[in-house]
């Protein structure tokens, strides 16, 4: 390992400080797997990410990428690796040619312009929707209120017909 990545902030050497630092990986980057692999980092989750496996070989609906030599991906075969098989740093992907992958990956999976404008109307409706019921909740509790005057004087009632007097 570099030298200069075992020192923190300081000038001290840092050996955990390396360690984060070579176990951070970004969307848009190319890594290799444990298997040799190169994937293209979506997101990623922690202990998992979502990938796109890069083929040597284009098939039809490939992207091309160009990692270490052409490669091309299929925005449809989305993939998920563990870090723990996420290996070397190959490249990072220009902002705008993984943009131009991604939007490809949301809209074979279909989630297009149309999509978004639907799930933000749908949120929309969703949170009228807890409102409604956060209003009709108090309002039930409010009815509940009012009606105890009415139902601790029927107890009573019942008690004093029955025989059974409180107090």
């Amino acid at each position: 390992m570099d030298n200069d990545m075992l020192r923190n902030g300081s000038g001290y050497i840092d050996p955990t400080a390396a360690q984060a630092m070579k176990n951070m990986v970004y969307p848009g980057e190319i890594w290799t797997t444990a298997t040799g692999k190169e994937v293209l980092i979506l997101k990623d989750h922690g202990k998992v990410c979502t990938v796109l496996t890069l083929l040597d070989e284009e098939k039809a609906g490939c992207i091309e990428v160009v990692s270490r030599a052409k490669r091309w991906c299929n925005p449809l075969f989305v993939t998920f690796v563990t870090r723990q098989n996420i290996g070397g740093f190959v490249k990072r992907l220009h902002a705008e040619d993984f943009a131009d992958i991604w939007a490809r990956v949301a809209e074979g999976m279909g989630f297009s312009a149309d999509g978004a404008r639907e799930i933000n109307r749908l949120k929309g409706e969703n949170a009228d929707m807890r409102e409604k019921l956060r209003r009709s909740a108090l309002a039930a509790q409010a009815e509940k209120e009012a009606m105890l005057p009415y139902k601790t004087m029927y107890y009573d009632l019942v008690d004093r017909l029955t025989g059974r007097v409180n107090g």
